[in-house]
């Protein structure tokens, strides 16, 4: 089961709900949409040609780099 959504506090409330139906959490994988994307890019960064020292920008950051 993957659980998505948009902020930290929801994601918590999320997991925990359905940590009632399977105490160990074996088949729960949950948190924000941005903390999902983070994971999978760092797993796959060297399949899709990116570092794995990337940095993620907010968008100040971004708009400073620019």
């Amino acid at each position: 089961i993957l659980l998505l959504t948009f902020t930290r506090k929801a994601a918590r409330e999320m997991i925990s709900r359905a940590s009632r139906h399977d105490p160990e959490c074996k088949h729960v994988e949950g948190g924000t949409f941005h903390s999902f994307a983070y994971k999978l890019l760092k797993r796959y960064s060297k399949t899709i040609g990116l570092s794995s020292a990337f940095v993620v920008l907010d968008e100040g950051d971004a708009k400073e780099a620019i």
